[in-house]
């Protein structure tokens, strides 16, 4: 499934996670609770991770990170586009419009 990044595209995490963020917010921790696999994000993917969470549109997630590490919008989008390609491969995410 790959994701169509455009400002109508809203993002929701799986009733299937559980979820929480390290106290020191470096970390974010996901079970999947279908299979119990275990994943822990840092940096830009646990940002991202937790603009999803505040159900932000995907274009904001974009120009936030962009100005939180100083990186170009493209370079970004691209990531992004990856990273939320793989959530939604693994229905650690879904999307709504």
């Amino acid at each position: 499934m790959e994701v169509i990044n455009n400002s109508k595209t809203f993002f929701y995490i799986s009733k299937a996670v559980a979820w929480q963020v390290e106290q020191t917010n470096k970390y974010v921790y996901i079970v999947d609770l279908s299979n119990q696999q275990q994943y822990k994000f840092n940096d830009i993917a646990g940002d991202i991770w937790k603009m999803i969470s505040n159900k932000n549109l995907c274009l904001k997630y974009i120009k936030e990170i962009s100005l939180i590490y100083d990186a170009e919008i493209k370079q970004i989008q691209e990531d992004v586009d990856c990273f939320v390609n793989q959530l939604l491969e693994l229905n650690l995410i879904k999307t709504y419009k």
